[in-house]
């Protein structure tokens, strides 16, 4: 019911923003923080259906997305 995101960052102390939408564009899971080596984010629990969501993270000026999918 829960799956873990694994952000990696070069640069030593970068700023970064995740945030995860469902289909219908609702925000239902946000963080952020300074990222350093690897980070490790916890992602869904039982408030949350299985189904597609859609992974953003930001850090230094650029925007990534990816598609994701949750079972439970």
């Amino acid at each position: 019911s829960q799956t873990t995101i694994r952000l990696g960052f070069k640069d030593a102390n970068a700023d970064y923003s995740l945030k995860i939408y469902n289909v219908r564009g609702e925000l239902v899971y946000e963080t952020s923080g300074i990222g350093k080596g690897y980070v490790d984010n916890c992602f869904g629990g039982n408030n949350l259906a299985s189904g597609i969501y859609f992974c953003t993270m930001e850090t230094g000026g650029k925007r990534f997305i990816r598609k994701i999918l949750l079972l439970k």
